[in-house]
């Protein structure tokens, strides 16, 4: 449990810094940009909390 707890923490601030840095990088024009982290991050998160299920209440 304390895996899934600590992973979960850090999956909450990796969104908060994504959040924050596509909306400053749209602020200062380079919307491109901030589109193409923001379509990277709606595979990665979703892909990284399975991978956090399996490790923490599968192999533990």
């Amino acid at each position: 449990m304390d895996v899934f707890l600590t992973g979960g923490t850090i999956l909450v601030f990796l969104a908060l810094v994504e959040s924050v840095l596509t909306s400053a990088l749209a602020d200062r024009g380079r919307r491109d940009l901030a589109k193409r982290i923001d379509r990277c991050s709606r595979l990665g998160f979703p892909t990284v909390l399975i991978l956090l299920v399996l490790i923490a209440f599968w192999w533990w």
